[in-house]
């Protein structure tokens, strides 16, 4: 069947992107009657591109490999792992594809308790998806700098430090009111109060916004990826972090939990109406 054309949606959509990419791909469905799912391991990142407006049109999840591994409607599974360029920089910091094992990372820094908690085996990628555990504001011992992104409706930004010695680069118009919403929606006394809980108790990190100065590639930390794609990521060593502490074994109130988890949605809408990122 490889070389026919298929006339189911799950077929024309795997098929297409076979045909499409350069990296590997492989249809794992597991019968004919469940949802699509495919996995690639994309060679470059034009290979992200092209597979996230496929999963657009197709009305396909597209998701981190080893984050989601099962999604109740069709899916694509990404393996960053072949993309893994290092750029060095004069000051030592690094910019990093998303396949880079932390492991490499930590070699670069020669810093061995970087990436706190992370396996050696983690790509950056995986890194930045998985829960964060840095306390309210303080995301910058994360040792992120800044993140060139591909958001959901398949633009380019670049995330970063805000104040009048950033080197970011402009934002566009559009996400740059998605910007103002999340500043107004962090600085309501509510979440704003937030900042003093031993853990912060949303799963998106707008805490980041909370912070001096304001940092908006930290919002992708323990994101699960769900709110765009990492391409190039900016890293710097950090001080030897602090003994970890005990937050998050307190308790968060009820109600917190559930302003938490209401901020959660309108975030994800916010960057992904339409569902686009698992």
């Amino acid at each position: 069947m490889a070389g026919r054309p298929r006339s189911d949606p799950w077929g024309r959509f795997f098929q297409r992107l076979a045909r499409t990419v350069d990296g590997r791909t492989e249809d794992r469905s597991v019968s004919a009657g469940s949802p699509g799912l495919a996995w690639l391991r994309p060679a470059s990142f034009t290979d992200i591109h092209h597979a996230l407006a496929l999963c657009a049109e197709f009305d396909v999840v597209f998701s981190l490999e080893c984050i989601h591994s099962a999604c109740a409607m069709p899916c694509l599974l990404i393996d960053p792992s072949a993309l893994h360029s290092i750029t060095t920089f004069p000051d030592r910091s690094l910019e990093v594809e998303a396949g880079v094992p932390v492991g490499e990372i930590r070699s670069r820094f020669q810093q061995q308790s970087a990436f706190p908690g992370a396996p050696d085996d983690w790509t950056v990628a995986h890194w930045m998806a998985a829960p964060s555990s840095f306390p309210p504001a303080a995301l910058q011992e994360s040792g992120l700098v800044s993140v060139e992104v591909l958001l959901a409706d398949r633009t380019m930004e670049t995330f970063g430090p805000f104040g009048a010695t950033s080197q970011r680069a402009a934002l566009s118009l559009k996400t740059s009111r998605l910007v103002s919403d999340l500043f107004t929606w962090v600085s309501q006394p509510q979440v704003a109060g937030w900042r003093t809980l031993p853990r912060w108790p949303s799963r998106y990190r707008v805490d980041a916004l909370l912070a001096d100065p304001p940092n908006l590639a930290h919002i992708l930390l323990g994101s699960g990826a769900s709110l765009a794609w990492p391409d190039r990521i900016r890293l710097q060593a950090v001080p030897e972090p602090a003994a970890p502490g005990a937050g998050d074994e307190v308790a968060v109130p009820v109600d917190v939990v559930q302003a938490a988890r209401s901020l959660d949605e309108r975030i994800k809408h916010r960057f992904d109406p339409a569902g686009r990122f698992a």
